[in-house]
């Protein structure tokens, strides 16, 4: 996987079927291949467009320190493919040696994050939007044998039909997406304030739920405290709220640029956490 990961570079995505490269712009777009062999570009820039930069992992000679077989492969990949291998970068805090591995060069990836982080396109206050907001009044036409086709932003509901017409199964796609760029823009070593996320836990069933669903674990002290009074609902929505309190002024006082508190359409227990909190009372 090194060696494919190193390949990659030359050729992202050389599978013939989506990924247009663009050397004056430097984003990624998808090209729509025709059966007369012709290829039209659709010139949408998109939170596809940035699948290539999750395409990034890091390690360190600590680790492969215990992969024997892994380290002599990769050192000689290194020395006998000098031409992908100059893709690959390092880095040293001072005790230990780090390697990244990226199908995106750094002088590439430098343009195409200009992008990203223009509040006017891509980046809005939740996360990397599915499309850029340029297109809001710069909507992208393309010509087929069928017609014109066109795409333009529209957040939130659709105001076509297309596709179920409602933005409830863009969650499910737009969340994981931006939740791989963030990590892989940390192995990237690109620093951006991130707007954490509080969910109060209102209820024993409510957590237990949302953390099967993530696959993560219901924190041990938090149901703890809430087993101790789980025969009185009112009690245990009382400790939700008090914990998320806490976390939520621990974060404000670390300097975090703001929190994002997720409601699932019931609001009343982040009401009651501004309110502790002594900031300005939601609308």
């Amino acid at each position: 996987m090194f060696g494919k990961c190193q390949s990659s570079v030359e050729c992202p995505f050389a599978n013939g079927t989506t990924v247009l490269k663009d050397d004056d712009d430097a984003f990624f777009y998808d090209m729509l291949h025709r059966s007369d062999g012709t290829d039209i570009p659709i010139r949408v820039r998109s939170l596809g467009g940035l699948v290539p930069v999750t395409a990034a992992a890091e390690y360190h000679f600590g680790l492969i320190a215990k992969l024997p077989d892994f380290a002599a492969r990769a050192e000689w990949f290194m020395a006998n493919k000098p031409a992908l291998a100059s893709a690959v970068r390092e880095r040293s805090d001072g005790a230990v040696t780090h390697r990244l591995l990226s199908v995106v060069p750094p002088d590439r990836l430098q343009r195409v994050l200009d992008s990203v982080f223009d509040e006017q396109g891509l980046l809005s206050a939740y996360g990397i939007r599915s499309i850029s907001a340029q297109h809001r009044d710069h909507p992208v036409q393309v010509e087929t044998p069928a017609g014109t086709a066109s795409v333009d932003y529209e957040p939130a509901e659709s105001t076509t039909s297309l596709f179920g017409g409602n933005s409830n199964w863009r969650g499910p796609i737009w969340f994981p997406l931006n939740t791989l760029l963030v990590e892989s823009l940390r192995d990237l070593g690109v620093g951006k304030p991130v707007i954490p996320g509080i969910m109060p836990a209102t209820s024993i069933a409510s957590i237990a739920r949302m953390t099967k669903l993530q696959g993560s674990e219901f924190p041990a002290w938090l149901e703890s405290k809430m087993r101790a009074v789980e025969d009185d609902p009112k009690a245990v929505r009382a400790v939700g709220i008090e914990e998320a309190t806490k976390l939520s002024r621990e974060l404000l006082d670390a300097g975090v640029p703001g929190l994002h508190f997720i409601t699932m359409n019931r609001s009343n227990a982040t009401r009651e956490i501004y309110q502790a909190l002594g900031l300005t009372q939601p609308t």
